[in-house]
């Protein structure tokens, strides 16, 4: 694992390093960016400490600052022999990231009269409301793709079009100063809760988490990983799961977990005589996982805290059972993988060099013990909980030589690598945004969530698999963070209507969201892992989606299950079951889909192994205990007909 800063800037499909991509722009885009950074980021911390300014100013000057650094760094490609046509594009970026930051510090003095006011819009409002949105979507399209910008673009078609669709899908027409009203002058739109969470915890849990990359955490995770499970049987691709478990603790992304670690462990788990597509797979599903790990899973997680107003504590709290089933599921497909592969451990000499490094920097990684005590322990408020473990790392990082050295050179680092891990949330949330904002302005999200109840004939189940097609469709073509957005307020209602419990209802759709990373045809993760490996990607991602087949069943068991999030009465006794019946459930689909549990599976045995995870899927105490007795029938009756014999399983090689 490598202990330098996350280059990669999750842009989908298409993402490359920053450090590659700097080097395609001139010298000028650089420093104003580093140069723009810097008080962007001063000012995230200032907020993490005091709390200031208003929601709504810090809002503006989050959304208008992201957007000229954005302008700054995303250019539009053109032919480098038109240099008139390159000299003038340039002069528009800084002319548009100059409107961004003015345009934010006029909503910044305004806001007393705009929240005071609401839904009166004088000619100026109107003016920079319109350009701001335009501003949005060519921001979104230079970073995200075509994909959301789409989207958005149809969002505000239907808020002036709208009155021509007939029936439940149409509405009465709104003018332009209702939708600017709506988008751009109060907290429905642009500036709406997830904007919020972005300036109030994305930004300084991004800082806390490159800084403990360069303080050499990373090193520390990857060493303990290799350390405490190399010895085993199939140790490297044990080491690639809990390693992207644990960097996954600091990076909240799953691209960035498979850039970061796929280098290492890839051609580690190839050498040791994994298939190069099925050693992708692997860590596709570990560093999709990375998402769900506690304390930062992603920006996600802190829109969860602040729509449901929940302390974000509570929102880790209830996911640590969800990421321990996943992680565990992982594990056992790689155990069983390594056990029908005879798949050797890591080597005596590796184990003993990852000791000693463990041993020499593991303080390392305390501050994230640190930001969990004073989270989930102490209660302190998240992004001052970030900014109190940014600063121990700090002085974790000063026992560097080479930080003592160049303090001023890593200061600047660490504000642009923030900044430029800002960006995608920055630009997916504001046009989330226009989208959220059109549907709470022509209320067809409510009609839809009672069309949802309806079609499902009130059927739970029926209900969640509708919503998981719908995540992992959307999934495909946006960032886990619109996705999340959007989904939560078309069908997030719908759901709890038919009882699910609403913290386990917006899990569900943020686990779905991120396993589109995982799904074809787009498979954002799987595309970087397979390039590590030399391995097609269409083809991995095919084997990533049965290696990763249990993932797809956990959101399902706890929608089901809220004790698994902590959600409804809390027995211990019934916790304990429920944990109980998702743990037979998940090696139910692991072993259905590997072929192996404590021996070789025959066919019969594998389509057998199906009848329990759907009779857990029943929401029957009696009949998970019924899908239990099945699992080790099943296991029982292949060991009697049939010998073991480790090197037959049916289990791609």
């Amino acid at each position: 694992m490598s202990s330098a800063e996350p280059d990669v800037v999750e842009t989908r499909a298409d993402d490359v390093p920053a450090e590659a991509v700097a080097r395609e722009r001139p010298r000028w885009r650089q420093v104003t960016f580093v140069a723009l950074a810097v008080p962007y980021t001063l000012f995230h911390l200032w907020i993490a400490y005091k709390g200031w300014p208003a929601p709504f100013q810090r809002r503006a000057l989050h959304i208008g600052g992201g957007f000229a650094l954005l302008f700054l760094w995303f250019p539009i490609a053109v032919d480098g022999r038109r240099r008139a046509l390159r000299t003038a594009l340039d002069v528009l970026d800084v002319c548009i990231a100059v409107f961004a930051v003015a345009q934010a510090v006029h909503l910044f003095q305004s806001a007393s009269r705009l929240l005071t006011k609401t839904g009166l819009v004088d000619r100026t409002d109107a003016i920079l409301g319109v350009v701001t949105v335009l501003i949005v979507l060519e921001g979104t399209r230079r970073v995200l793709g075509w994909g959301l910008t789409i989207l958005g673009g149809l969002a505000l078609a239907y808020i002036f079009l709208g009155h021509y669709l007939p029936g439940a899908v149409g509405h009465g027409g709104y003018s332009l100063n209702r939708a600017v009203s709506t988008m751009y002058l109060g907290t429905d739109g642009i500036f709406g809760t997830p904007t919020g969470a972005s300036v109030d915890y994305v930004f300084i849990f991004l800082f806390f988490a490159v800084v403990l990359e360069r303080a050499g955490a990373s090193a520390a995770l990857s060493s303990f990983a290799t350390a405490a499970f190399g010895r085993f049987r199939g140790g490297p691709a044990k080491v690639a799961v809990v390693g992207s478990s644990l960097y996954g603790t600091i990076s909240g992304s799953s691209v960035a977990n498979a850039a970061s670690i796929g280098p290492f462990s890839i051609p580690m788990m190839i050498r040791s005589g994994i298939r190069p597509r099925v050693a992708a797979s692997i860590e596709s599903v570990a560093s999709v996982g990375g998402q769900f790990v506690p304390p930062v899973m992603g920006a996600t997680a802190f829109i969860i805290a602040e729509l449901l107003a929940k302390p974000y504590g509570e929102i880790i709290a209830a996911a640590a059972i969800p990421a321990a089933i996943y992680y565990v599921a992982t594990f056992l497909y790689v155990h069983s993988y390594a056990r029908a592969q005879g798949i050797p451990p890591i080597g005596a000499d590796e184990i003993r060099t990852a000791r000693h490094t463990l041993a020499q920097n593991w303080f390392r990684v305390t501050p994230l013990l640190v930001l969990i005590l004073l989270v989930a322990v102490l209660k302190l408020p998240a992004g001052l909980s970030a900014l109190y473990a940014a600063g121990l790392t700090i002085v974790l990082a000063l026992t560097l030589p080479e930080v003592r050295r160049h303090v001023l050179r890593f200061g600047l680092a660490v504000c642009r690598a923030t900044s430029l891990l800002t960006l995608p949330v920055v630009a997916a949330i504001a046009t989330a945004g226009i989208v959220v904002g059109a549907l709470s302005l022509t209320g067809i999200g409510d009609r839809l969530a009672s069309l949802l109840v309806a079609v499902s004939g009130g059927n739970l189940l029926v209900l969640l698999i509708i919503t998981m097609v719908a995540a992992l469709i959307l999934g495909a073509g946006l960032p886990t963070v619109p996705t999340y957005i959007m989904l939560v307020v078309l069908l997030a209602p719908a759901l709890i209507e038919l009882g699910v419990p609403p913290l386990a209802a917006h899990f569900f759709i943020f686990y779905y969201g991120v396993l589109a990373d995982l799904t074809p045809p787009t498979a954002v993760t799987v595309v970087v892992s397979a390039g590590i490996a030399g391995e097609n990607p269409w083809k991995t991602m095919l084997t990533a989606t049965r290696v990763g087949m249990f993932a797809y069943i956990v959101p399902l068991l706890f929608a089901l299950y809220p004790t698994l999030v902590l959600q409804g009465p809390f027995s211990l006794a019934e916790t304990g079951l429920t944990v109980l019946s998702t743990v037979v459930g998940v090696v139910a689909t692991v072993a259905a889909t590997q072929g192996w549990l404590l021996g070789r599976l025959p066919t019969w045995a594998r389509v057998t192994m199906i009848a329990p995870v759907v009779l857990v899927l029943l929401r029957s105490v009696i009949l998970s205990a019924v899908a239990g007795v099945i699992v080790v029938a099943v296991v029982l009756l292949s060991r009697r007909r049939r010998p073991v014999d480790v090197h037959a399983a049916t289990v791609e090689r």
